[in-house]
C-alpha cells in the first residue's frame, strides 16, 4: 500500500547536518573577529593617547624653537606665552616697547592644551616660580638668545611629570621625563 507523503517520517539528510555546522562555525569565526576588533580598537585609542600627549608637548617644544631660532637669525625679538590659569600658549613677535600691550598682529599662532598635557608649573632658572601666581610665564628671545631660562613642568593624563627645559645656554628646547631639579646657586664662589 502506498503511503503518503504526510505520514511518512522526516528524515535530516546529510546536507542539512553540514549546513546547521557551518552556520554554527561562521557565528563563531564572526564573534572571533569582533572581538578582536575590539581589543585592536581598545589598543589604538590608548596609543592615539599617548600620541596626543606627544603630539602637543612636541608642538610646545617646536614653538620654543621657533621663537629662538627666528630671533636669532633676525634682529626682531619673539615671545612664549604660558597662560597656566588657561592652560594655553601664544608665539608672538615683539613690535613695541609696552612688552605688556599684545597686538593682535603680534600673534603668531595660539593654542589651548587639552586634557591630555598641562601646564603644572613654571620655574625661572633665578627660582622664580609661578605656581603660587597661577598666571602667566614669558619667554623671551632676541638676537643674543632667551632673556632667561626656565623649566615648565608638564602633567599627562595619568599625573606623569615631564619638564621642558629652556637654557640660555643651549638654542634647543629639551623635553625629559619627569620634575628635573636645577642646580642650585653657590653662595661661596671662590675666585
Amino acid at each position: 500500500m502506498p503511503t503518503s507523503r504526510a505520514t511518512m517520517p522526516t528524515k535530516c539528510c546529510p546536507s542539512q547536518k553540514v549546513v546547521g555546522y557551518v552556520i554554527s562555525e561562521i557565528v563563531v569565526v564572526i564573534f572571533i573577529i569582533g572581538l578582536l576588533c575590539s581589543m585592536a580598537a581598545m589598543n589604538a585609542v590608548s596609543l592615539l593617547g599617548r600620541n596626543t600627549f606627544k603630539a602637543q608637548a612636541n608642538d610646545l617644544v617646536e614653538t620654543f624653537n621657533k621663537a629662538w631660532s627666528t630671533a636669532r637669525s633676525s634682529e626682531r625679538r619673539y615671545e612664549v606665552v604660558l597662560d597656566i590659569s588657561n592652560q594655553s600658549y601664544m608665539l608672538r613677535e615683539i613690535s613695541g616697547a609696552n612688552l605688556a600691550d599684545v597686538l593682535e598682529e603680534e600673534i603668531i599662532s595660539q593654542k589651548k592644551l587639552r586634557d591630555d598635557l598641562r601646564i603644572k608649573y613654571v620655574m625661572f632658572d633665578d627660582f622664580e616660580n609661578t605656581a603660587a601666581v597661577q598666571g602667566a610665564a614669558m619667554f623671551r628671545a632676541g638676537h643674543a638668545g632667551w632673556q632667561a631660562g626656565g623649566k615648565i613642568v608638564l602633567v599627562d593624563r595619568g599625573g606623569n611629570e615631564y619638564s621642558l627645559i629652556i637654557s640660555r645656554l643651549s638654542p634647543i628646547a629639551q623635553l625629559k621625563n619627569g620634575d628635573v631639579k636645577f642646580a642650585q646657586p653657590q653662595d661661596d664662589v671662590p675666585f
